[in-house]
C-alpha cells in the first residue's frame, strides 16, 4: 500500500477523540497505547488482511453464516446459499470492489467491504458491511480490517461512506466512531426480533 495514502488515512482516523496519528499508527501495527486513562491493547495475532479471492468463498460463507445466526448484527439470520455468495464475490472481484478479508491459517475469520451503491444518483456513496468470528473480537482486528478497507476504498473516490448499526451493538458503534464515522440519525424501533425492539443508528464518513 502506498505510504502517503496510508499516512493520510491514519491522520484522518487519528484525529478522532484526541487520538494522535502516532497512536493510530501504533494501533495498526499491533501495540498498546494510552487513550485518555484507558490502555488499549491490539493483539499481535498472525492474521493477514487482503482482498478477497474466489478461493475464499467457502470459508467466507461460513463466517457470514456464523455472524448472521447470532441474530444480533446482520439484517439476515443466515447466510445466503453458497451459489449466491459465489456470484456475489465473483462480481465484486471482477468489478474491483473494496472487499477485504482477515485470514488465519488460510481460513477467513472476518470480512469488511465498502460497496458502491447501484443507484445512478448515489454512485458517489459506498456502503460498509463487516463481521468477525466471535473468537477474534475485542483484539483490535476489527479496527485493522475497517481501517485497511477505508484505505483501499480511496481508489473509488467516494464522497460519502455510510453504514447502519443496531443501537445495542455498542462495541461496533465505538469502532465506527474511532475511525471517523459520525452519527446522522436513529431509526427508532425499526428492528423487531425474538420479542424485542431495537433501533438502528445511521452513520457516515466523509473521506475527501
Amino acid at each position: 500500500m502506498h505510504s502517503s495514502i496510508r499516512h493520510k488515512v491514519i491522520s484522518k482516523l487519528g484525529s478522532v477523540k484526541g487520538r494522535s496519528a502516532d497512536e493510530a499508527a501504533v494501533a495498526k501495527l499491533g501495540r498498546s497505547f494510552t487513550l485518555g486513562t484507558t490502555i488499549v491493547t491490539v493483539c499481535l495475532m498472525k492474521i493477514d488482511i487482503r482482498p478477497i479471492k474466489i478461493s475464499d468463498v467457502e470459508s467466507y460463507h461460513r463466517v457470514v453464516d456464523v455472524v448472521a445466526q447470532e441474530r444480533r448484527y446482520l439484517p439476515a439470520l443466515q447466510a445466503p446459499p453458497i451459489e449466491s455468495t459465489l456470484e456475489f464475490v465473483r462480481k465484486n472481484v471482477e468489478t474491483g470492489q473494496s472487499q477485504l478479508v482477515a485470514v488465519s491459517d488460510d481460513a477467513v475469520v472476518g470480512w469488511c467491504d465498502i460497496l458502491k451503491r447501484t443507484e445512478p444518483i448515489r454512485s458517489h456513496v459506498g456502503v460498509v458491511g463487516m463481521g468477525l468470528l466471535p473468537a477474534y473480537r475485542g483484539r483490535g482486528l476489527g479496527y485493522r480490517l475497517l481501517a485497511d478497507t477505508l484505505v483501499d476504498a480511496k481508489r473509488h473516490r467516494f464522497h460519502r461512506i455510510e453504514l447502519k448499526v443496531r443501537a445495542t451493538n455498542s462495541r461496533a458503534i465505538r469502532l465506527y466512531e474511532s475511525t471517523g464515522f459520525r452519527h446522522e440519525g436513529t431509526l427508532s424501533d425499526d428492528v423487531f426480533l425474538d420479542g424485542k425492539f431495537d433501533s438502528t443508528h445511521c452513520m457516515a464518513f466523509f473521506p475527501l
